[in-house]
Protein backbone atom coordinates (compact mmCIF):
# COMPACT_ATOMS: atom_id res chain seq x y z
CA UNK A 1 0.00 0.00 0.00
CA UNK A 2 1.57 3.44 -1.03
CA UNK A 3 2.47 5.30 1.70
CA UNK A 4 2.25 8.85 1.04
CA UNK A 5 1.02 11.73 2.81
CA UNK A 6 -1.89 13.14 0.74
CA UNK A 7 -2.28 16.40 3.18
CA UNK A 8 -3.37 19.63 2.51
CA UNK A 9 -1.32 22.57 3.16
CA UNK A 10 -1.50 26.00 3.18
CA UNK A 11 2.20 27.10 2.37
CA UNK A 12 2.22 29.64 -0.32
CA UNK A 13 3.71 27.87 -3.53
CA UNK A 14 6.15 31.38 -3.54
CA UNK A 15 7.85 30.09 -0.21
CA UNK A 16 10.65 27.82 -1.55
CA UNK A 17 13.11 28.34 0.83
CA UNK A 18 15.67 25.64 -0.52
CA UNK A 19 17.54 23.23 1.53
CA UNK A 20 20.88 25.19 2.71
CA UNK A 21 22.76 21.58 2.69
CA UNK A 22 25.66 21.87 0.52
CA UNK A 23 26.52 22.53 -2.66
CA UNK A 24 27.84 19.63 -5.32
CA UNK A 25 29.45 20.46 -8.70
CA UNK A 26 26.53 18.13 -9.92
CA UNK A 27 23.36 20.14 -11.20
CA UNK A 28 20.10 18.88 -13.02
CA UNK A 29 17.42 21.25 -14.48
CA UNK A 30 14.89 20.23 -17.14
CA UNK A 31 16.30 18.44 -19.76
CA UNK A 32 15.64 19.07 -23.44
CA UNK A 33 16.57 15.81 -24.27
CA UNK A 34 14.20 13.20 -24.78
CA UNK A 35 15.76 10.41 -24.07
CA UNK A 36 16.95 10.82 -20.82
CA UNK A 37 13.71 9.26 -18.95
CA UNK A 38 15.52 9.92 -15.64
CA UNK A 39 13.80 11.90 -12.68
CA UNK A 40 16.58 12.99 -10.25
CA UNK A 41 16.42 13.96 -6.46
CA UNK A 42 18.76 16.31 -4.20
CA UNK A 43 19.29 14.24 -0.87
CA UNK A 44 18.44 17.14 1.93
CA UNK A 45 21.30 16.63 3.79
CA UNK A 46 20.81 18.92 6.72
CA UNK A 47 17.37 18.61 6.99
CA UNK A 48 17.84 14.98 7.05
CA UNK A 49 20.52 15.44 8.83
CA UNK A 50 19.41 11.99 11.23
CA UNK A 51 19.32 9.50 8.82
CA UNK A 52 22.83 10.46 7.74
CA UNK A 53 24.61 9.60 11.38
CA UNK A 54 25.34 6.40 10.96
CA UNK A 55 25.99 6.45 6.67
CA UNK A 56 27.43 8.71 4.25
CA UNK A 57 25.08 9.88 1.66
CA UNK A 58 26.43 7.72 -1.23
CA UNK A 59 24.99 4.78 0.82
CA UNK A 60 21.95 5.88 1.15
CA UNK A 61 18.84 3.48 0.28
CA UNK A 62 16.53 6.12 -1.50
CA UNK A 63 13.31 5.10 -3.06
CA UNK A 64 11.22 6.56 -5.61
CA UNK A 65 7.70 5.67 -6.22
CA UNK A 66 5.45 7.23 -8.90
CA UNK A 67 1.90 6.40 -9.83
CA UNK A 68 -0.96 7.66 -12.47
CA UNK A 69 -3.47 9.68 -11.07
CA UNK A 70 -4.95 10.22 -14.61
CA UNK A 71 -4.71 10.03 -18.39
CA UNK A 72 -3.17 6.74 -18.21
CA UNK A 73 -4.62 3.43 -17.41
CA UNK A 74 -1.40 1.51 -18.45
CA UNK A 75 0.90 3.19 -15.56
CA UNK A 76 0.96 0.26 -12.94
CA UNK A 77 1.40 1.30 -9.45
CA UNK A 78 3.93 -1.06 -8.02
CA UNK A 79 4.54 -1.64 -4.29
CA UNK A 80 6.22 0.77 -1.77
CA UNK A 81 9.53 0.90 -1.75
CA UNK A 82 10.19 -2.41 -3.99
CA UNK A 83 13.22 -3.55 -5.00
CA UNK A 84 12.44 -2.02 -8.55
CA UNK A 85 11.93 1.72 -6.74
CA UNK A 86 15.90 1.76 -5.76
CA UNK A 87 17.19 4.91 -7.13
CA UNK A 88 21.50 5.20 -8.44
CA UNK A 89 23.55 7.81 -6.67
CA UNK A 90 24.97 9.78 -8.90
CA UNK A 91 27.37 12.03 -7.29
CA UNK A 92 27.36 14.68 -4.36
CA UNK A 93 23.97 14.36 -3.04
CA UNK A 94 22.04 13.52 -6.13
CA UNK A 95 20.33 10.23 -6.84
CA UNK A 96 18.86 9.62 -9.95
CA UNK A 97 15.73 7.19 -10.85
CA UNK A 98 15.16 6.04 -14.69
CA UNK A 99 11.63 5.88 -14.89
CA UNK A 100 11.34 3.92 -18.08
CA UNK A 101 14.07 1.32 -17.06
CA UNK A 102 12.56 0.05 -14.27
CA UNK A 103 9.52 -1.01 -15.07
CA UNK A 104 9.02 -0.25 -18.43
CA UNK A 105 6.83 2.66 -18.14
CA UNK A 106 6.87 5.75 -19.68
CA UNK A 107 5.29 9.18 -19.38
CA UNK A 108 2.77 10.07 -21.96
CA UNK A 109 1.94 13.59 -22.75
CA UNK A 110 -1.64 14.72 -21.54
CA UNK A 111 -1.24 12.56 -18.42
CA UNK A 112 -1.23 13.39 -14.59
CA UNK A 113 1.27 11.40 -12.33
CA UNK A 114 3.04 12.22 -8.83
CA UNK A 115 6.75 11.14 -7.64
CA UNK A 116 7.67 10.21 -3.54
CA UNK A 117 11.40 9.86 -3.29
CA UNK A 118 11.72 8.56 0.42
CA UNK A 119 14.68 6.78 2.44
CA UNK A 120 14.45 3.80 4.90
CA UNK A 121 15.32 4.77 8.58
CA UNK A 122 13.63 5.00 11.88
CA UNK A 123 11.83 8.29 11.03
CA UNK A 124 10.81 7.27 7.33
CA UNK A 125 11.67 10.39 5.75
CA UNK A 126 9.88 10.74 2.48
CA UNK A 127 8.97 14.09 0.24
CA UNK A 128 5.44 15.03 -0.29
CA UNK A 129 3.30 14.01 -3.69
CA UNK A 130 5.00 15.89 -5.94
CA UNK A 131 2.57 16.14 -9.32
CA UNK A 132 4.78 15.49 -12.41
CA UNK A 133 4.35 15.21 -16.50
CA UNK A 134 6.54 14.40 -19.46
CA UNK A 135 8.28 17.55 -18.97
CA UNK A 136 9.55 16.50 -15.81
CA UNK A 137 12.45 13.87 -17.78
CA UNK A 138 15.73 15.07 -16.48
CA UNK A 139 14.68 17.18 -13.87
CA UNK A 140 15.21 17.23 -10.02
CA UNK A 141 12.94 17.15 -6.93
CA UNK A 142 14.29 19.26 -4.00
CA UNK A 143 12.89 19.37 0.02
CA UNK A 144 12.07 22.71 0.74
CA UNK A 145 12.48 22.22 4.68
CA UNK A 146 8.59 23.13 5.38
CA UNK A 147 6.61 19.94 6.41
CA UNK A 148 2.73 18.44 5.52
CA UNK A 149 0.52 16.64 7.47
CA UNK A 150 0.11 12.98 5.96
CA UNK A 151 -3.60 13.27 4.14
CA UNK A 152 -4.05 9.38 5.66
CA UNK A 153 -2.44 9.28 8.50
CA UNK A 154 -2.47 12.62 10.51
CA UNK A 155 0.48 11.66 12.77
CA UNK A 156 2.87 11.24 10.00
CA UNK A 157 4.80 14.57 8.09
CA UNK A 158 5.92 14.40 4.64
CA UNK A 159 8.53 17.02 3.41
CA UNK A 160 7.50 19.97 0.82
CA UNK A 161 9.31 19.37 -2.00
CA UNK A 162 9.21 21.20 -5.57
CA UNK A 163 10.79 20.53 -9.18
CA UNK A 164 14.03 22.65 -9.61
CA UNK A 165 12.75 24.22 -12.85
CA UNK A 166 10.88 26.93 -12.91
CA UNK A 167 9.11 25.59 -15.87
CA UNK A 168 8.15 22.64 -14.23
CA UNK A 169 7.33 24.20 -10.98
CA UNK A 170 5.13 26.70 -12.60
CA UNK A 171 2.52 23.73 -13.58
CA UNK A 172 3.61 20.65 -11.09
CA UNK A 173 4.37 20.71 -7.77
CA UNK A 174 3.07 19.36 -3.99
CA UNK A 175 -0.11 17.66 -5.08
CA UNK A 176 -3.04 19.34 -3.49
CA UNK A 177 -5.75 17.11 -1.56
CA UNK A 178 -8.07 17.10 1.04
CA UNK A 179 -7.77 14.89 3.85
CA UNK A 180 -10.22 12.89 5.34
CA UNK A 181 -10.92 15.34 7.72
CA UNK A 182 -11.22 18.33 5.59
CA UNK A 183 -7.83 20.01 5.89
CA UNK A 184 -6.48 21.32 2.50
CA UNK A 185 -2.81 20.12 1.68
CA UNK A 186 -0.06 20.73 -0.65
CA UNK A 187 -0.71 23.89 -3.68
CA UNK A 188 -0.68 21.62 -7.08
CA UNK A 189 -4.29 20.43 -8.46
CA UNK A 190 -3.54 17.94 -10.88
CA UNK A 191 -3.96 19.53 -14.92
CA UNK A 192 -6.24 16.56 -15.44
CA UNK A 193 -8.89 17.42 -12.40
CA UNK A 194 -10.83 20.27 -11.52
CA UNK A 195 -11.38 21.57 -7.73
CA UNK A 196 -14.83 20.79 -7.95
CA UNK A 197 -14.10 17.24 -9.00
CA UNK A 198 -11.72 16.88 -6.22
CA UNK A 199 -14.33 18.07 -3.49
CA UNK A 200 -16.77 15.77 -4.61
CA UNK A 201 -14.83 13.25 -4.50
CA UNK A 202 -13.74 14.28 -0.97
CA UNK A 203 -17.19 14.06 -0.20
CA UNK A 204 -17.81 10.97 -2.04
CA UNK A 205 -15.00 8.76 -0.06
CA UNK A 206 -15.92 10.19 3.09
CA UNK A 207 -19.56 12.12 3.78
CA UNK A 208 -20.76 8.93 5.52
CA UNK A 209 -17.16 7.67 6.85
CA UNK A 210 -16.56 10.67 8.66
CA UNK A 211 -19.57 12.29 9.51
CA UNK A 212 -19.36 12.60 12.85
CA UNK A 213 -16.50 14.76 12.40
CA UNK A 214 -17.42 16.39 8.95
CA UNK A 215 -19.76 20.02 9.66
CA UNK A 216 -21.23 22.22 6.70
CA UNK A 217 -18.58 24.75 8.21
CA UNK A 218 -15.25 22.32 7.95
CA UNK A 219 -16.75 21.56 3.88
CA UNK A 220 -17.47 25.22 3.04
CA UNK A 221 -14.35 26.10 4.50
CA UNK A 222 -12.28 23.71 2.01
CA UNK A 223 -14.56 25.09 -0.69
CA UNK A 224 -13.45 28.60 0.10
CA UNK A 225 -9.72 27.01 0.29
CA UNK A 226 -7.45 29.88 -1.30
CA UNK A 227 -5.84 27.13 -3.40
CA UNK A 228 -9.43 25.37 -3.88
CA UNK A 229 -12.07 28.04 -4.49
CA UNK A 230 -15.03 25.23 -5.42
CA UNK A 231 -18.49 26.90 -5.66
CA UNK A 232 -20.73 24.48 -3.33
CA UNK A 233 -23.12 24.61 -6.01
CA UNK A 234 -21.03 23.13 -8.73
CA UNK A 235 -20.12 20.49 -6.32
CA UNK A 236 -23.62 19.53 -5.54
CA UNK A 237 -24.26 19.37 -9.49
CA UNK A 238 -21.55 17.47 -10.12
CA UNK A 239 -21.84 15.13 -7.36
CA UNK A 240 -25.50 14.12 -7.98
CA UNK A 241 -24.60 13.32 -11.58
CA UNK A 242 -21.22 11.44 -11.04
CA UNK A 243 -22.35 9.48 -8.79
CA UNK A 244 -25.87 9.45 -10.03
CA UNK A 245 -26.19 5.60 -9.75
CA UNK A 246 -24.75 5.04 -6.72
CA UNK A 247 -27.44 7.52 -5.36
CA UNK A 248 -29.90 5.64 -7.05
CA UNK A 249 -29.26 1.99 -4.90
CA UNK A 250 -28.79 3.21 -1.55
CA UNK A 251 -29.12 -0.39 -0.45
CA UNK A 252 -26.10 -1.67 -2.41
CA UNK A 253 -24.13 1.78 -1.55
CA UNK A 254 -24.74 2.87 1.62
CA UNK A 255 -21.23 4.52 2.20
CA UNK A 256 -22.32 6.94 -0.63
CA UNK A 257 -23.61 10.22 1.17
CA UNK A 258 -27.27 11.08 -0.18
CA UNK A 259 -27.89 14.32 -2.12
CA UNK A 260 -29.77 15.97 0.67
CA UNK A 261 -26.85 15.24 3.23
CA UNK A 262 -23.98 16.85 -0.19
CA UNK A 263 -26.20 19.62 -0.04
CA UNK A 264 -26.37 19.72 3.76
CA UNK A 265 -22.70 19.79 4.08
CA UNK A 266 -22.40 22.59 1.23
CA UNK A 267 -25.21 24.87 2.35
CA UNK A 268 -26.89 24.63 -1.06
CA UNK A 269 -30.47 24.07 -1.97
CA UNK A 270 -31.24 21.88 -4.78
CA UNK A 271 -33.41 22.11 -7.19
CA UNK A 272 -36.02 19.57 -7.70
CA UNK A 273 -35.16 17.39 -10.59
CA UNK A 274 -37.85 16.69 -13.14
CA UNK A 275 -38.88 13.04 -14.04
CA UNK A 276 -39.10 11.90 -18.27
CA UNK A 277 -41.07 9.33 -19.43
CA UNK A 278 -41.09 7.59 -22.42
CA UNK A 279 -44.98 7.54 -24.26
CA UNK A 280 -45.26 6.45 -26.97
CA UNK A 281 -46.88 3.44 -29.07
CA UNK A 282 -48.64 0.59 -27.31
CA UNK A 283 -46.30 -1.40 -28.56
CA UNK A 284 -43.45 -0.74 -27.07
CA UNK A 285 -44.89 1.12 -24.05
CA UNK A 286 -47.37 -1.08 -22.74
CA UNK A 287 -49.75 1.85 -22.12
CA UNK A 288 -50.69 4.22 -25.33
CA UNK A 289 -49.29 7.43 -24.65
CA UNK A 290 -49.13 8.07 -21.02
CA UNK A 291 -46.72 10.41 -19.82
CA UNK A 292 -46.96 10.82 -16.07
CA UNK A 293 -45.11 8.60 -13.95
CA UNK A 294 -48.63 8.02 -12.05
CA UNK A 295 -49.78 6.67 -15.07
CA UNK A 296 -46.48 5.29 -16.47
CA UNK A 297 -44.27 3.88 -13.77
CA UNK A 298 -42.53 1.44 -15.71
CA UNK A 299 -41.56 4.22 -18.72
CA UNK A 300 -39.34 6.45 -15.92
CA UNK A 301 -35.84 6.90 -17.53
CA UNK A 302 -33.34 6.22 -15.39
CA UNK A 303 -30.48 9.10 -14.66
CA UNK A 304 -26.88 8.36 -16.12
CA UNK A 305 -23.30 9.48 -14.15
CA UNK A 306 -23.67 11.49 -17.31
CA UNK A 307 -26.00 12.94 -17.16
CA UNK A 308 -28.22 11.80 -19.45
CA UNK A 309 -31.52 9.64 -19.28
CA UNK A 310 -32.22 6.17 -20.82
CA UNK A 311 -35.25 3.91 -20.92
CA UNK A 312 -34.36 -0.11 -22.03
CA UNK A 313 -37.86 -1.55 -23.42
CA UNK A 314 -36.59 -5.46 -23.44
CA UNK A 315 -37.78 -7.82 -26.11
CA UNK A 316 -39.65 -5.91 -28.53
CA UNK A 317 -41.33 -7.69 -30.93
CA UNK A 318 -41.54 -6.91 -34.49
CA UNK A 319 -43.22 -3.64 -35.56
CA UNK A 320 -43.84 -0.87 -38.00
CA UNK A 321 -44.17 2.70 -37.65
CA UNK A 322 -43.88 3.10 -33.56
CA UNK A 323 -43.93 5.91 -32.17
CA UNK A 324 -42.58 8.02 -29.01
CA UNK A 325 -41.46 10.61 -27.37
CA UNK A 326 -39.86 11.54 -23.97
CA UNK A 327 -42.30 13.55 -21.73
CA UNK A 328 -40.73 15.94 -19.05
CA UNK A 329 -42.23 15.76 -15.55
CA UNK A 330 -41.48 19.02 -13.88
CA UNK A 331 -41.32 19.03 -9.91
CA UNK A 332 -44.12 22.02 -10.02
CA UNK A 333 -46.48 19.47 -12.05
CA UNK A 334 -45.95 20.77 -15.73
CA UNK A 335 -45.03 18.74 -18.85
CA UNK A 336 -43.15 19.06 -21.66
CA UNK A 337 -43.37 16.60 -24.71
CA UNK A 338 -40.29 16.30 -26.43
CA UNK A 339 -39.78 15.02 -29.72
CA UNK A 340 -37.36 15.69 -32.54
CA UNK A 341 -35.56 18.92 -33.73
CA UNK A 342 -39.42 19.50 -35.49
CA UNK A 343 -40.95 18.29 -32.48
CA UNK A 344 -42.46 15.91 -34.40
CA UNK A 345 -42.42 11.98 -32.39
CA UNK A 346 -40.24 9.67 -32.91
CA UNK A 347 -40.46 7.51 -35.93
CA UNK A 348 -39.18 3.52 -36.15
CA UNK A 349 -39.70 -0.09 -37.50
CA UNK A 350 -38.29 -2.79 -35.09
CA UNK A 351 -37.49 -5.88 -37.41
CA UNK A 352 -37.30 -8.37 -35.24
CA UNK A 353 -37.28 -8.98 -31.43
CA UNK A 354 -34.47 -7.33 -29.42
CA UNK A 355 -34.30 -4.76 -26.39
CA UNK A 356 -34.97 -1.04 -27.90
CA UNK A 357 -32.96 1.70 -25.28
CA UNK A 358 -34.64 5.55 -25.63
CA UNK A 359 -31.61 7.88 -24.81
CA UNK A 360 -32.48 11.49 -23.92
CA UNK A 361 -29.82 14.10 -23.21
CA UNK A 362 -31.77 16.95 -21.50
CA UNK A 363 -28.87 19.57 -22.66
CA UNK A 364 -29.31 19.05 -26.39
CA UNK A 365 -32.87 17.73 -25.78
CA UNK A 366 -31.94 15.13 -28.31
CA UNK A 367 -33.32 11.67 -28.22
CA UNK A 368 -31.96 8.43 -29.73
CA UNK A 369 -33.38 5.28 -30.42
CA UNK A 370 -30.98 2.40 -30.76
CA UNK A 371 -31.55 -1.51 -30.91
CA UNK A 372 -29.69 -4.54 -32.53
CA UNK A 373 -32.76 -4.89 -35.11
CA UNK A 374 -33.60 -1.03 -34.44
CA UNK A 375 -33.96 0.86 -37.99
CA UNK A 376 -35.19 4.81 -37.91
CA UNK A 377 -37.90 5.94 -39.99
CA UNK A 378 -37.09 9.16 -41.67
CA UNK A 379 -39.46 9.26 -44.38
CA UNK A 380 -43.27 8.63 -43.58
CA UNK A 381 -45.74 8.22 -46.34
CA UNK A 382 -49.06 9.56 -44.96
CA UNK A 383 -52.13 7.28 -45.50
CA UNK A 384 -54.32 8.81 -43.08
CA UNK A 385 -54.34 11.80 -40.71
CA UNK A 386 -56.16 11.50 -37.18
CA UNK A 387 -56.93 14.14 -34.20
CA UNK A 388 -55.86 12.38 -30.68
CA UNK A 389 -56.75 14.03 -27.79
CA UNK A 390 -58.40 13.48 -23.95
CA UNK A 391 -62.11 13.37 -25.95
CA UNK A 392 -64.86 12.95 -23.10
CA UNK A 393 -67.52 9.63 -23.35
CA UNK A 394 -69.71 11.87 -22.05
CA UNK A 395 -69.48 15.33 -24.19
CA UNK A 396 -69.00 14.28 -27.63
CA UNK A 397 -68.64 17.69 -28.81
CA UNK A 398 -64.90 17.43 -28.65
CA UNK A 399 -63.07 14.76 -30.50
CA UNK A 400 -66.18 13.11 -31.08
CA UNK A 401 -66.02 11.32 -27.25
CA UNK A 402 -63.21 9.81 -28.35
CA UNK A 403 -60.06 9.91 -25.69
CA UNK A 404 -56.76 8.78 -27.17
CA UNK A 405 -57.57 7.03 -30.19
CA UNK A 406 -55.52 6.51 -33.16
CA UNK A 407 -58.44 5.22 -35.42
CA UNK A 408 -61.04 8.15 -34.78
CA UNK A 409 -61.24 11.66 -35.81
CA UNK A 410 -59.28 11.38 -39.30
CA UNK A 411 -58.90 14.04 -40.68
CA UNK A 412 -59.45 15.63 -44.53
CA UNK A 413 -56.94 16.64 -46.50
CA UNK A 414 -57.20 20.32 -47.41
CA UNK A 415 -53.67 21.10 -49.17
CA UNK A 416 -50.27 20.05 -49.41
CA UNK A 417 -49.46 18.89 -45.67
CA UNK A 418 -52.77 20.41 -44.37
CA UNK A 419 -55.36 18.34 -42.49
CA UNK A 420 -58.65 19.48 -41.13
CA UNK A 421 -61.30 18.54 -39.11
CA UNK A 422 -63.89 20.92 -37.49
CA UNK A 423 -65.80 20.42 -34.01
CA UNK A 424 -69.28 21.91 -33.35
Amino acid sequence: MRKTNKVLSLTVAGLMAFSTSAVTAFSVSAAEDVTDTKIYFEVPTEIWADALVKTDVSALKVYAHTYAVAGDPDYKETSWQTKGEVCKYVSGNIYSYDIDAKYKRTLKDGADYVAIFSIVGDKGYQTCNVTMGKSCYGDTIVVTGETYENSQDSQKKDYRSVWKSKANAAVYGPKLEITSTGRVVGESIPTSITAEEMVAQFLHDYGVKNASILTPEKVQETCANEFINAAPKDVYDLYVSKYADELADPEAYPNTASAEKIAEYLGVTPEAESTYVVAGSEEICGVLWKGSPAEAPENVMTKNADGTYTKVFSGVAPAEKLQIKVVENTADGEQNWIGDATGNNITFDVTDTCDVTVTYNPSTSEITVTGDAVKLVTDIVITSMHAVGNGDPDDESWLNGAAWDETANEMEQVADKVYEITYH
